[in-house]
């Protein structure tokens, strides 16, 4: 992943925080964003869509380009947010409509990686299962969109069960990864044999 820039958001801790550290371990270069960010990171309000303007603004500034999005704090609404706001500046990029071409993707590499996560680990039963829904059905049609860029973009969700960060992290690595390449529009769900019950 040398070469990359990743931009995350909830990275002052958790799920957000272990994400960042995994990417850095792997070459990418990292902008952490979080609404009480530590030394280093953006100070962002996630559910201001003002606010992810500002964010993926100081992300090229800071790194001239943005490869990965994980959109991991607050809401799935946030996140949604988030994601329309990323995909909005490609698509400006790619139609030549005014857009910052810097946000476009790499046209070397042929792809970009866009990752949604919902904030869904501290919630349970019926309410993370209609959050889960959500976020799954809308990273669907957001991947269906984001494929007809060029180059184009993969959305998927990771929807995590209780489970520690870092394997979080790790299975959101992946997907930021070449290796996963042809997987989008996809749930990845780490929830263990409870998912199977």
């Amino acid at each position: 992943m040398a070469g990359k820039v990743a931009l995350v958001t909830g990275a002052a801790s958790g799920i957000g925080a272990a994400t960042a550290v995994v990417l850095l371990a792997r070459g990418a270069a990292v902008l952490g964003t979080d609404i009480k960010p530590q030394p280093g990171q953006f100070g962002h309000d996630v559910t201001d869509p003002r606010a992810w303007d500002a964010a993926i603004a100081a992300c090229v500034a800071r790194h001239g380009r943005i490869d990965i999005l994980v959109s991991n704090a607050g809401t799935a609404k946030a996140a949604m947010i988030g994601l329309a706001a990323a995909l909005g500046q490609e698509m400006q990029a790619a139609g030549g409509a005014g857009g910052d071409e810097s946000v476009a993707p790499d046209p070397r590499d042929k792809t970009a990686w866009e990752v949604l996560t919902a904030a869904i680990t501290k919630r349970h039963g019926r309410i993370k299962a209609v959050i889960n829904a959500a976020v799954t059905h809308f990273s669907r049609i957001a991947a269906v969109e984001a494929g007809d860029l060029v180059p184009p973009c993969r959305v998927n969700s990771v929807n995590p069960g209780r489970v520690e960060p870092e394997q979080v992290a790790a299975a959101i690595a992946w997907l930021a990864s070449p290796q996963s390449r042809f997987v989008t529009g996809t749930a990845l769900v780490l929830a263990g044999e409870t998912h199977a019950r």
